[in-house]
């Protein structure tokens, strides 16, 4: 038999007692003490609190992370170590490719382009020309890189532009028709060498397109004239921009290069700078280094892309920036491809590879390796996508395969063997 459950009459239902401060207790009248609606209003505060806290933090981790990244890349002369690409992992120079580490694949543009140098005292003789270009091709050699405008601002081809014919530039070389024949006839890419804003020539003869001294009509020289000091162009003067632009853009054309390799895109360095009058500069909104990218800019429209350029910076600069001739670094410009000069001599000693001090007198190979994996990895900062075509010395054969194995095994995949006399043993 089943015990009826006790339960006092009256209470609600669930309930078996009452306490005295239950709001439901016999005779007690509802009383709005406030407790909830203080409660309630605690919390909707807490909450907006934390909201405020939320939308403060996320509005600093923005700006934070922004200025940093804008500091990271406007910065170029103290380039960050740390970039993303080929083979970089932020570890000092030669500490890169441990394991579990991607090898590096930078070809970002060079696209394999193997090319040699060859200056004007090498295409006089045909019979010679055509066996140096039959090794070099054996050799793997697919382009050449003819001088097109030199560094004593004379031109090799019959230029027609008005301010080269007063400044008296051109020179027609006659082996230079030829040459380019013979060199496409062995299947390579005609590169041509334009030298810019270091033309003596051009800045004697351009109104107001040269460097001065101070508060002169004279000339700056960059060294002394018994040495050889020679005067320059001004990269703010638009007269200076626009005599090179005409003369890339017609001998593009004229000659059907397949690429232009831009040298003395840069301010000049060493003697007597704080002397160094720049026309333009002070009323310019726009900085040294803002002013050498939108001059490459321009070359890449009177060329038809950027895909035809490629740009000759010092290697030290495309590691460690340089104020004086970049004001930074070009690696972040229009370029498709970059050509950092790592020929022993052209090179500081020591100098810095990432976080590693290192002397090209004492391994060169090992500094071509370490200096292409910093290159590659600085060439592709920020999404960017330059390739990478390092100049290396040609002295002999040997050398110059060590140079390649090395910038190879960095994720080069394309480079420029450099003699100044045009001689080569493949």
């Amino acid at each position: 038999m089943k015990k009826k459950s006790k339960k006092s009459e009256g209470l609600p239902s669930g309930r078996r007692s009452y306490y005295g401060f239950v709001r439901d207790y016999p005779g007690n009248e509802p009383v709005d003490s406030g407790y909830k609606s203080d409660v309630e209003k605690k919390q909707r505060r807490s909450s907006a609190v934390k909201w405020a806290f939320a939308v403060v933090g996320f509005v600093f981790v923005f700006v934070i992370g922004y200025f940093s990244a804008t500091l990271m890349l406007d910065i170029s002369h103290l380039p960050v170590a740390v970039e993303s690409q080929p083979g970089e992992t932020g570890a000092p120079a030669g500490q890169e490719q441990e394991s579990g580490t991607a090898q590096p694949t930078g070809d970002n543009g060079s696209n394999g382009r193997n090319a040699i140098y060859l200056p004007a005292s090498r295409l006089g003789d045909t019979d010679a020309l055509n066996t140096l270009l039959d090794s070099a091709a054996a050799a793997g050699i697919n382009a050449v890189v003819l001088d097109i405008k030199n560094e004593d601002g004379t031109i090799n081809y019959a230029c027609a532009v008005p301010e080269a014919l007063a400044a008296e530039a051109p020179t027609a070389d006659e082996n230079l028709l030829p040459a380019i024949d013979a060199v496409r006839q062995h299947g390579m890419e005609v590169i041509g060498l334009f030298n810019c804003f270091n033309d003596p020539l051009a800045a004697a003869a351009l109104d107001g397109g040269a460097v001065y001294y101070e508060d002169t009509d004279q000339l700056w020289l960059d060294g002394s004239p018994a040495k050889g000091g020679k005067a320059w162009l001004n990269p703010y003067s638009e007269a200076a921009r626009n005599y090179n632009i005409q003369i890339i853009q017609e001998a593009f054309s004229a000659l059907n290069l397949d690429k232009v390799l831009l040298t003395g895109v840069q301010f000049p360095a060493g003697y007597s700078m704080n002397k160094a009058r720049f026309d333009g500069e002070d009323t310019s909104s726009v900085g040294r280094n803002g002013t050498l990218k939108s001059f490459v800019d321009s070359v890449l429209d009177a060329v038809g892309g950027a895909d035809k350029i490629i740009l000759y910076v010092t290697g030290d600069s495309a590691l460690n920036g340089d104020a004086d001739r970049y004001d930074g670094s070009l690696l972040d410009s229009s370029a498709k491809v970059c050509a950092p000069d790592l020929r022993q001599a052209q090179l500081p000693d020591p100098m810095t590879v990432g976080d590693t001090e290192m002397s090209p007198q004492a391994d060169m190979n090992a500094l071509v390796e370490a200096a292409s994996r910093q290159i590659v990895s600085r060439a592709t900062l920020g999404g960017r996508s330059m390739g990478i075509m390092p100049v290396l010395d040609a002295q002999d054969g040997e050398t110059a395969k060590a140079y390649i194995q090395a910038a190879e095994t960095a994720g080069v995949s394309g480079y420029i063997l450099w003699s100044d006399t045009g001689d080569y043993t493949f």
